[in-house]
């Protein structure tokens, strides 16, 4: 399935052009677009209620048992039974956890693979039918996998560094007397980190949008790829990124801030959490569609060579110049 091309770009754009042109995207999207964030609004709620409700049961009995345990006279019947509770209720809490992150992560897959898709055959000015995009997750929903395996190990190291680094800096700072110095170079390293933290971003968005444009190239090789593509537009990546997270980061924790207020009824929490999970799902659709624009201004590629086709990624539509 090949598409043919009817939206234009002129040449190299801005971040604003890039988030024009994603928006257009969005609204010339139709059907597909609308149907993309269904799948993406109904099981993301749905998780979200499975583990509020099941997370909030299991750490509301496991606090208990905890006060209990306190109460309780160590090595007598009672706090042997107590402590064999809360190593079973430790247990299903991360038995339960886990099923959520594997079931979120997923999700997160499919929405990714089919708004990246949707949004180059769009960018394209093609069509695109909700069958044929299944038909392509299925056919390359491996590639983006495994570079999303590589991406998470690569990303959980980094965390890890980054916070050990952070903590050790202001450990230092903070138990040293007239520590100026020290405090201003811990700041320098944690600004540093989060420049750091920007370009590991930009890198990981880019090479999901690689792995599934473009076939055979995935894991390390499609982050080396999108390494390669990013240098010259490091900045504008990077100011995509603080601009998506500008509006995403405060939702979220808007989201945790409501939830957990105990002024409002349990219907009224699940009526603002409908609402606020709704805007992330379209934001987080916003932001794939911005970084498959992104990615074609990297290649360099406007938008009418583009040609999208099932299975093959993109091509350049071959230039009628010097043809007789």
């Amino acid at each position: 399935m090949s598409t043919q091309n009817t939206m234009k770009s002129s040449g190299q754009l801005g971040v604003a052009g890039i988030l024009i042109d994603a928006l257009k995207i969005l609204f010339n999207g139709g059907k597909l677009m609308a149907s993309i964030f269904v799948f993406t609004i109904f099981p993301s709620f749905l998780l979200f209620l499975g583990n509020h409700f099941s997370t909030k049961t299991l750490v509301l009995d496991l606090v208990l048992k905890i006060i209990d345990l306190q109460q309780s006279t160590p090595g007598s019947a009672e706090y042997i039974e107590l402590m064999g509770e809360i190593r079973s209720d430790v247990g299903i809490l991360m038995v339960t956890e886990g099923i959520f992150i594997a079931a979120v992560w997923l999700v997160c897959l499919f929405v990714m693979i089919a708004t990246i898709y949707a949004s180059a055959v769009n960018y394209s000015g093609g069509d695109l039918t909700l069958k044929e995009l299944i038909s392509r997750i299925r056919a390359t929903w491996t590639s983006p996998a495994i570079t999303w395996f590589y991406i998470s190990l690569f990303n959980l190291g980094c965390t890890l560094l980054v916070w050990a680094s952070l903590g050790f800096f202001f450990m230092v700072a903070t138990g040293s007397s007239g520590s100026i110095a020290l405090t201003a170079i811990a700041f320098m390293v944690a600004l540093l980190f989060l420049c750091i933290a920007l370009y590991l971003s930009l890198v990981s968005i880019v090479s999901l949008v690689v792995s599934v444009l473009e076939d055979g190239c995935y894991g390390m090789e499609a982050i080396g790829k999108a390494e390669g593509l990013i240098k010259g537009r490091r900045l504008q990546g990077s100011l995509l990124i603080v601009l998506c997270g500008l509006v995403l980061v405060p939702i979220s924790g808007f989201l945790g801030f409501e939830m957990s207020n105990v002024n409002f009824t349990e219907a009224t929490r699940l009526r603002i959490a409908v609402l606020v999970i709704s805007i992330i799902c379209m934001v987080k659709i916003f932001s794939l569609t911005v970084f498959t624009v992104f990615y074609y201004q990297c290649n360099e590629i406007p938008a009418e060579e583009v040609q999208v086709q099932q299975g093959k990624g993109y091509n350049k539509v071959p230039s009628d110049e010097g043809l007789p």
